[in-house]
């Protein structure tokens, strides 16, 4: 007669029994799934509780979203733009030899750019910017930083390209096709002056440090949106940083 196998050992992995074992081997799968889930959120939030206001205007809609960068990192990133160096802002301007010029009257500012790899905060806000708009991140230009001196300022402008020739927007977008969203970041708000405002639908944010605001500039065929135009006012004490990132249709080289 065949015997019944006996257990030689009831105390299992863990010398607490089979069973005790089965529920301390879920219990530690649960918790590394937990842990997994919040160090995701941490990378997206850091230390940061965004919270999102829609200002809607027909079928248009501007988000001013608040507490989307710590003070520490707007500092960081001002820091680490300064480290790398400021350069005159450029205004692309149609039928000039060069295809760039800088035009004092129109824009008046310093910026400096960094990629995403460069730096883990830059990095965030591309991804940010990927989840929020659902556009991928190879679509993104880098990360531009702009600095506003005393009266330095934006004129009003649309931040897709407005000119009827194809091949120069093509050279302007490098053939990524339009910016579809802006995600402007405010660096500072110790000064005066400096709002960006819509000019065609009356909406004027005033700066806070550590927030964003996201619009769109064109729709899924291209078209600029009118609602999108905007400027940054003149800066009429003190110094106004901001960051910028855009995405394009396609991806961006």
């Amino acid at each position: 007669m065949a015997r019944t196998p006996k257990l030689t050992s009831s105390k299992g992995i863990f010398g607490f029994g089979i069973v005790a074992d089965i529920i301390i081997g879920c219990t530690c799968i649960v918790l590394i799934i937990i842990a997994v889930s919040l160090s995701r959120m941490y990378f997206y939030t850091q230390k940061t509780d965004p919270t999102i206001q829609e200002h809607v205007y027909g079928e248009y809609k501007v988000l001013e979203i608040r507490g989307l960068l710590t003070p520490q990192e707007c500092d960081e990133i001002i820091a680490y733009a300064q480290q790398k160096g400021m350069y005159e802002s450029d205004v692309l301007s149609y039928g000039s030899s060069s295809g760039t010029e800088v035009m004092d009257q129109y824009r008046k500012s310093k910026t400096a750019w960094i990629s995403d790899d460069e730096n883990p905060i830059t990095m965030r806000l591309a991804l940010y910017s990927e989840q929020i708009t659902g556009l991928p991140r190879e679509n993104q230009e880098m990360l531009q930083v702009a600095f506003y001196e005393k009266n330095g300022k934006f004129n009003e402008h649309f931040d897709a390209c407005v000119f009827e020739d194809k091949s120069f927007c093509d050279k302007m977008n490098n053939n990524a096709g339009q910016r579809r969203s802006t995600l402007l970041i405010y660096l500072n708000d110790d000064f005066e002056g400096g709002e960006t405002e819509f000019v065609n639908i009356g909406l004027k944010v005033k700066p806070e440090k550590g927030k964003a605001i996201l619009f769109w500039n064109t729709d899924e065929d291209e078209n600029i949106i009118q609602e999108s135009k905007h400027r940054g006012n003149p800066v009429i004490s003190g110094q106004k940083w901001i960051c910028t990132k855009w995405s394009h249709v396609s991806a961006f080289q």
